[in-house]
């Protein structure tokens, strides 16, 4: 009997911990189905803070663009942070990737520009070189 009882408390424990964690605000943002379109960066920022999204906003230009980066955190573990990059197309921001930045805490991920690319950098490493995604085809 004395080997069940830590065995019972360890999985009431973690099912405590899934329950807590499952019903918390601060969920992803996949899972809040983050928009694919916003009207500005502002709209964008605006959003996540009435969804309670824990993530900064980062805007940057190009010769070639505009683009608008969340870094959101943490949800897909403590060392790892969740980028979505917008460009700006027409009037709007459109959700143009994402990625998931392994080994990356929370504000250890920047943008900066260089020539027509914007480069994402973590930890003083680059790991993502983006470019504006091409021309429409017109019909």
């Amino acid at each position: 009997m004395k080997i069940c009882l830590p065995i019972v408390v360890f999985v009431l424990v973690l099912f405590s911990l899934q329950t807590i964690v499952g019903s918390e605000p601060n969920m992803p943002a996949n899972q809040k189905k983050l928009p694919a379109f916003f009207n500005s960066a502002q709209e964008l920022n605006d959003f996540l803070k009435q969804q309670k999204l824990p993530a900064d906003v980062e805007v940057a230009s190009t010769k070639s663009g505009s683009y608008c980066f969340v870094f959101a955190y943490p949800y897909s573990g403590m060392d790892t942070t969740d980028l979505y990059c917008y460009v700006k197309e027409g009037d709007m921001l459109g959700l143009y990737l994402t990625a998931t930045l392994f080994r990356t805490p929370p504000k250890k991920a920047k943008v900066s520009v260089d020539g027509d690319f914007v480069d994402v950098i973590c930890k003083e490493k680059l790991v993502l070189k983006i470019s504006q995604p091409p021309p429409r085809d017109s019909k």
